[in-house]
């Protein structure tokens, strides 16, 4: 999203802020807390072994651009579910891309 290599991404955990207040749960480093920010808000699908990429996003990034929106930083996202669907390895992603 950023230009960048097409496999520049980052795996980590996510905790959402209720929870960690609940929890009492304070950020060390090297965990940030992600301050709430405009996003495009979607689910996508990747398909088989090995095929996680930037593609999956591309229906969010046309909508961006025929909406006149301009990407403000990295997507971030979590992994829904990974689930075994007609013999190929199928995961669900819950992502948030920021815009202005």
């Amino acid at each position: 999203l950023r230009g960048e290599d097409d496999l520049d991404y980052r795996w980590g955990y996510f905790l959402p802020s209720d929870y960690a207040d609940e929890l009492e749960f304070e950020a060390e480093p090297p965990m940030v807390l992600l301050e709430p920010q405009r996003s495009i808000h979607t689910v996508c699908q990747s398909s088989g072994k090995g095929q996680f990429g930037p593609k999956i996003l591309e229906h969010a990034l046309r909508y961006a651009e025929e909406n006149g929106y301009t990407i403000t930083g990295p997507a971030r996202g979590i992994l829904l579910a990974s689930v075994c669907e007609e013999d190929k390895l199928n995961g669900y992603f819950e992502v948030w891309i920021p815009i202005a």
